[in-house]
């Protein structure tokens, strides 16, 4: 067979064209393949993109004005003053003098209670109370006695020394004259000398003395004023059975029934003061730090402002919120009742230019830290880093991040905690 691979002069090599090449058709193949994939990649959205309804975002402009610096409180009416009631002994609840939502004055009957053992134990303690005072009695007068007594001696010894220097002077003249000798006159003498001596001798006992029985009679008084003391208290234990009103006022929480037993101690209700009011506030935490005390308020009470100010903070936060109290500035409005609530606006600072944004659900959404910015074709928005500074229930102020005239998004209602970029359907619905 002859070789094919042989040519003749008569034969001719045929060459393909370059384009019908294989290695040219695997390398166009490539390219246009690379060009389809960045095609694409030129059409998917970034990273982190989430497409959402139009209609499920609010959008409002970042504009420049004045920012009040406020916050919106719902008030409730609180009595200025509140009155506990509290049981004074331990018993059980024998009748009642009043009942809850009356209006008592200072001091009234409220309930009686029983309890006979304190009873006995109060009227054993007032007896041996008594026995005590008795026995200090006794010994005050023992003391008054035996200290009149010495001044007694003292008065006899005295009288008896005058006497006794009457009757030497009269003799002391026959003596001088020479009627009589010495024998006659030296009973006398003798007699002026021992009852000056033993009148010296008395006054010196009562001065030596005086302090030891001042001390005495200081310690027996005391000891009298104590018991005095324990008897007048004694004596209350026994009223301590009444329960009475503290204060004058309208009487709350009083819920006992007969034969109820209480505890020493035991809260049995309030009263409240019945003709002047305050009102009481919650607080977001987040305030808490430019809270103070004189604060201006203004309550809308049936239509009206009256002015307030900011008496109480507590301190203590229950849910993510703090209590105020607040004061009426003038004359509170009449007909007020415990429990009525009104809008407050408190006052935070003095109303200040600042470029803003409205208060919605963005500040929740985001915590405040990003927002999310429309771009020019109304048709995307990209999360931006943002510093807000103070806010109120109507705008928040922006320190930095946005520029005034910029549209944001201000609520999504969808959970895009995560997303960077917003596409928003115009054609979808919720």
């Amino acid at each position: 067979m002859p070789d094919s691979t042989n040519f003749t002069s008569m034969d001719r090599r045929v060459v393909r064209p370059v384009w019908k090449r294989r290695k040219t058709l695997l390398g166009a193949g490539a390219v246009v393949a690379v060009l389809a994939i960045g095609g694409i990649a030129l059409t998917l959205p970034a990273s982190g993109t989430v497409a959402v309804p139009a209609s499920s975002v609010d959008i409002a402009q970042a504009k420049r004005g004045p920012f009040q610096d406020f916050l919106a409180l719902r008030g409730e009416v609180i009595p200025m003053q509140t009155f506990l009631i509290a049981a004074p002994a331990a018993g059980r609840v024998a009748s009642l003098s009043a009942a809850d939502g009356e209006t008592v004055a200072a001091g009234a009957k409220l309930a009686i209670l029983s309890n006979s053992d304190y009873a006995l134990s109060i009227t054993g303690r007032q007896a041996e109370v008594l026995v005590q005072m008795s026995q200090a009695n006794t010994e005050m007068i023992n003391l008054n006695h035996s200290e009149a007594e010495a001044q007694t001696l003292i008065d006899d010894t005295d009288y008896a020394l005058h006497k006794a220097e009457l009757e030497f002077e009269k003799r002391e003249e026959l003596y001088r004259d020479g009627i009589v000798n010495d024998a006659y006159i030296k009973p006398y003498a003798n007699e002026v000398a021992y009852q000056r001596t033993k009148l010296a001798q008395l006054k010196a006992i009562q001065t030596a003395q005086a302090p030891t029985l001042a001390g005495q009679k200081r310690q027996i008084e005391a000891t009298a004023s104590g018991l005095k003391r324990n008897l007048t208290e004694l004596t209350e234990g026994l009223q301590a059975l009444t329960v009475t009103a503290p204060a004058s006022g309208r009487l709350t929480g009083f819920t006992l029934k007969p034969g109820q037993a209480v505890k020493e101690g035991d809260s049995l209700g309030e009263i409240d003061s019945g003709d002047s009011f305050r009102l009481k506030a919650l607080v977001d935490e987040y305030f808490a730090a430019r809270l103070k005390t004189g604060l201006k308020a203004i309550a809308i009470i049936n239509g009206k402002p009256y002015p307030l100010t900011l008496s109480k903070i507590y301190q203590q936060v229950a849910e993510g919120r703090v209590t105020v109290e607040l004061d009426f500035a003038g004359a509170a409005p009449a007909g007020l009742q415990p429990g009525q609530t009104m809008d407050v606006k408190l006052s935070l600072g003095d109303t200040a230019e600042a470029l803003l944004v409205p208060n919605g659900a963005w500040l929740r959404e985001t915590g405040g830290n990003s927002i999310f910015v429309l771009a020019a074709d109304g048709e995307h928005a990209d999360r931006r880093e943002v510093s807000i500074g103070r806010r109120n229930p109507d705008s928040i102020e922006i320190l930095g991040g946005l520029v005034a005239g910029e549209r944001v998004l201000t609520a999504t209602r969808l959970d895009h905690t995560d997303a960077l970029h917003l596409t928003l359907n115009k054609g979808n619905r919720e």
